[in-house]
């Protein structure tokens, strides 16, 4: 059996790229409403979010699966106020 002369290196596992986040201005635009609509739904905790100081940035995968979650309901949040 060869003996192994170079070094096992460790796993690495890398941390989400920047591209997978976006910001509640990015997140309006998807959604097509206003960013204040995304800070006030982040704060009833209809999206999972990171906060890094006062910048707040949504997994773009967690936004995608929020609008799946409703397509496939049909649910809107029991306080949902159209125009608002």
């Amino acid at each position: 059996m060869p003996i192994l002369t170079e070094p096992i290196p460790p796993k690495v596992t890398t941390p989400p790229v920047p591209d997978d986040f976006v910001n509640a201005d990015e997140a309006a635009r998807i959604l097509r409403v206003s960013k204040w609509t995304i800070y006030e739904w982040i704060g009833r905790g209809y999206f999972p979010h990171y906060r890094f100081g006062r910048l707040v940035r949504i997994r773009r995968t967690d936004l995608l699966a929020r609008i799946e979650q409703e397509r496939r309901t049909g649910a809107v949040p029991h306080d949902f106020k159209p125009g608002v």
